[in-house]
């Protein structure tokens, strides 16, 4: 199994299952191995000891796009990884009740080497 963590609060859950990522977000610090790993993702929005009001308001005063795929990274990471095949691939929004992810994921998906068929065209929505 293939993991890349996107996001900081779930990424010690692969590693209590005995799973590496293969790389993790810009803002994934814990365990202390996530540090080694590759980083997929870049933000303009200095997070780095602020406080959640502090990142919201940098948020809502950025134009554009507040962070970056590095999508060159992820395709290496995937190629390498994906001799034997696309697995099969699930990504969440929410679990109770499931929900699947929609709108950029199914592309992201898709880019890391797995199968997206699994993620809606268009926007999240429950699991049927």
């Amino acid at each position: 199994m293939r993991v890349a963590s996107l996001l900081p609060s779930a990424t010690e859950t692969p590693f209590a299952l005995g799973i590496e990522p293969v790389g993790v977000s810009h803002g994934c610090d814990q365990p202390p191995a996530t540090r080694s790993l590759p980083t997929l993702t870049s933000t303009v929005v200095d997070h780095e000891d602020r406080t959640a009001g502090d990142v919201d308001a940098q948020m809502r005063s950025v134009e554009g796009v507040v962070c970056d795929l590095a999508v060159d990274r992820l395709r290496k990471r995937a190629a390498d990884a994906a001799a034997g095949g696309r697995p099969r691939t699930a990504v969440l929004d929410w679990t109770d009740p499931p929900i699947r992810a929609g709108h950029r994921v199914r592309d992201m998906v898709d880019i890391a080497g797995g199968d997206p068929s699994f993620q809606p065209v268009g926007a999240s929505e429950p699991v049927a």
